[in-house]
């Protein structure tokens, strides 16, 4: 949720307005012609000509993945999975996931001493209500240097990593590939710290650069 593609207008709903941040059930309406409606609907004759020319083109494309304009509809607040903070700009949802230094690797590179090991350029994790996740490569790095450190000093096997995540920059090109079950329309944007699996911190972020 970012401030072009959401807080830059408000949407009424009974009277109030929704709120940044906040979690909606709702229904999207893509605005696409409702081919048996419209042939069932009566009229004169260049109506009928009229709802033929409409029904042609709504055939056309009915099957297209994306489309233009879109309503959300019967919009109603839900208790919200993930409690989102924002600066009245932009939104950031708090997320985790357990460290698996494999996320991070290359396969062909997992042979070589550990200092040796560069991190790849895709990484990325899995939220159960977020879905995919993108870690840029610079905080990607962090992560790993971080955890490295922490279990060289305590030889803690199980690492909890805290972020705060956005939505991509690239979010509208992205939504046009929604077909493809491997994109990723959020991305970390900073890490809160490094926890055990009782939610107990164990170290918070250090900087090795």
């Amino acid at each position: 949720m970012t401030k072009d593609s959401f807080h830059s207008y408000k949407v009424t709903l009974e009277q109030n307005y929704l709120q940044l941040g906040c979690w909606y059930q709702h229904v999207v309406r893509d605005l696409r012609l409702d081919v048996d409606r419209v042939q069932r609907k009566q009229g004169s004759s260049q109506e009928k000509k009229n709802n033929a020319r409409r029904v042609e083109l709504a055939q056309k494309h009915w099957n297209k993945p994306t489309f233009k304009t879109t309503s959300a509809v019967q919009l109603q607040r839900i208790i919200s999975p993930i409690r989102a903070i924002h600066d009245g700009e932009e939104v950031e949802l708090p997320v985790s996931f357990r460290f698996d230094r494999q996320m991070f690797e290359r396969e062909v590179d997992r042979f070589r001493p550990r200092n040796e090991r560069p991190v790849k350029a895709d990484v990325h994790f899995w939220d159960e209500i977020i879905g995919k996740v993108d870690v840029p490569h610079r905080l990607a790095l962090q992560i790993v240097q971080n955890a490295d450190h922490i279990r060289d000093h305590t030889r803690r096997r199980t690492i909890i990593v805290k972020v705060f995540i956005k939505l991509v920059d690239d979010y509208m090109r992205r939504a046009r590939l929604v077909k493809n079950p491997m994109v990723a329309f959020w991305k970390v944007e900073r890490v809160l710290g490094f926890f055990n699996k009782t939610d107990r911190l164990i170290q918070e972020v250090l900087n090795f650069n």
